[in-house]
């Protein structure tokens, strides 16, 4: 598939709607971007380990200060 954007002058790109759906990208998923050369590939972020998986799911700003807190958050992140 071959679609054309233009970069806006906040240099923005809009991903358009087909592709979004076929790349499974909706509003608040992570991406990764990648160069090679002259070419640019987006996927989305997984997080490829524990330790990405972990501080990227502590809110922003959070001081933990204890390993029974840092065990709380981790449990807390998966009691849904």
């Amino acid at each position: 598939m071959f679609v054309s954007r233009v970069v806006g002058s906040k240099g923005q790109v809009v991903v358009p709607q087909s592709i979004r759906k076929q790349a499974g990208f909706s509003p608040g998923t992570a991406v990764v971007f990648d160069i090679e050369g002259d070419r640019v590939t987006m996927r989305r972020k997984d997080a490829s380990n524990a330790l990405d998986a972990f501080f990227g799911s502590i809110p922003a700003g959070n001081k933990l200060r204890s390993t029974a807190e840092i065990k709380r958050a981790i449990e807390a992140q998966y009691d849904d």
